[in-house]
């Protein structure tokens, strides 16, 4: 019963389900911890670039702080390219669950 409250399980549906099932919680709750890890990461590391680019600014008459915020650039994409890309989302869900 612990397991199933770190996962997230209400005491109702922890009576209900079967252990394949609390397997899957265990998945998504192991996905999710290990998303939020990435991106808290990526967020240091992001902040590392801008404190260094601010450094760079004040020493260097050369660099200069970015005007805009990293990733804001937008890349135009194709039709056939964004469908090629959902197919391959979509396709990945179901071999996640195998």
């Amino acid at each position: 019963m612990p397991v199933a409250i770190k996962y997230g399980i209400p005491y109702d549906t922890f009576w209900k389900i079967n252990p394949k099932i609390l397997k899957m919680y265990q998945d998504a709750k192991t996905e999710e911890v290990e998303m939020r890890s990435k991106v808290t990461d990526y967020t240091a590391w992001l902040n590392g670039v801008y404190v260094a680019k601010a450094i760079a600014s004040c020493f260097s008459k050369g660099a200069k702080y970015p005007d805009k915020p990293f990733g804001t650039e937008t890349k135009e994409v194709s039709p056939e390219d964004e469908f090629k890309l959902f197919i391959e989302v979509f396709n990945s869900r179901f071999k996640k669950m195998q």
